[in-house]
C-alpha cells in the first residue's frame, strides 16, 4: 500500500495536480515491480483521465503527465487510464485520508552535525520520502526509493543505522536490534514515565549495560520538521522534554531485563 500526506505548498495546489502527482508517486514506488507490464490506473478525477490521455493547456498539469509517461517509457510500462465514479472508489478514498502524526524528522542541520560526530550513518530506518535524512531509507508505507517497508522487516546488522522512531515504537526497536551490536544511533525522547524508560535505565538510575554512549540534546523551536502539513506530533514551540542519542553495544533480552 502506498500512503502519503501533502505538504503545505502541495495542499494549495489544485485537486487535479495532486491527483497527477499522486499517480506519479505510486508509479515510482511500484515501477521496478511493474516493468514490462500493462497497468490499468483507475481514478475518480475526470480531469486526470483526460490529461493523461490528451495532455493539458496548463503547463504544470501537462508537465506532470509528461513525467508520468517518461517513467512508463523508462520501465516499459503500458499505462491505461480509466475514470470511475467516486461511489465506486470508497476504499481508496478512505485510505487517502490517513494522517500520520509521526511523519517528522530531526532538523537536518542538527542531524548533519550528529552524523559527523556519531556516524557516518548508512540507512534512515524510520522515514518517508519527505523526511529522509539519508539516501537509503525504510518507510512505514511504500515510498519511492525505499529499500524496505517497515524497519522491523529487515535486519539492522551490517549497517550503521539512524533510528528516529515514534516514541511508541522504542520498546520494539530495542527488541529488534541485532545480537551483533553496534547497530547505530537511536534517538529517544526523555520521558521518564514512558513504558520503555525502564528498558534503558536501571533502578539505580544508571544506563543499562548495552548503552555504551549517550548524548543529550537540548531541544529548541524547530528541532522537529514535519514531513507534511499537520503531520508532526510535536507541533510548534520548544518541546517540553529532552532528547537522548544512544549508541548501544549489544542488545538482547537478558540485557534488557537486568
Amino acid at each position: 500500500m502506498v500512503v502519503g500526506s501533502w505538504s503545505v505548498d502541495e495542499s494549495n495546489k489544485s485537486s487535479t495536480f495532486r491527483e497527477l502527482w499522486a499517480t506519479g508517486l505510486v508509479l515510482k514506488s511500484f515501477a521496478p515491480l511493474l516493468r514490462g507490464k500493462e497497468v490499468l490506473h483507475r481514478t475518480d478525477n475526470k480531469n486526470t483521465e483526460i490529461i493523461l490521455s490528451i495532455g493539458s493547456r496548463k503547463s504544470d498539469l501537462h508537465n506532470e503527465a509528461v513525467n508520468i509517461y517518461r517513467l512508463c517509457r523508462e520501465f516499459n510500462i503500458r499505462l491505461t487510464v480509466e475514470w470511475i465514479s467516486r461511489d465506486l472508489n470508497g476504499v481508496a478514498d478512505e485510505l487517502s485520508r490517513i494522517e500520520d502524526s509521526n511523519d517528522y524528522k530531526l532538523d537536518p542541520s542538527c542531524f548533519a552535525y550528529l552524523d559527523k560526530c556519531l556516524g557516518p550513518h548508512t540507512v534512515d530506518r524510520f522515514a518517508t520520502v519527505k523526511t529522509r535524512q539519508l539516501d537509503r531509507l525504510c518507510t512505514r508505507f511504500l515510498n519511492p526509493g525505499c529499500e524496505a517497508v517497515g524497519a522491523f522487516s529487515v535486519s539492522l546488522a551490517w549497517d550503521y543505522n539512524w533510528m528516529c522512531p515514534p516514541p511508541y515504537l522504542v520498546s520494539r526497536v530495542l527488541r529488534h536490534m541485532s545480537d551483533r551490536g553496534k547497530d547505530g544511533t537511536l534517538l529517544v525522547t526523555e520521558w521518564h514515565p514512558s513504558p520503555w524508560w525502564p528498558l534503558l535505565i536501571t533502578k539505580r538510575g544508571t544506563w543499562r549495560r548495552f548503552v555504551t554512549n549517550s548524548l543529550r540534546i537540548q531541544p529548541y523551536e524547530g528541532i522537529f520538521i514535519p514531513g507534511a502539513a499537520g503531520s508532526c506530533a510535536f507541533t510548534t514551540g520548544v518541546p517540553p522534554f529532552g532528547l537522548l542519542l544512544l549508541q548501544p553495544l549489544l542488545i538482547c533480552d537478558s540485557h534488557i531485563g537486568t
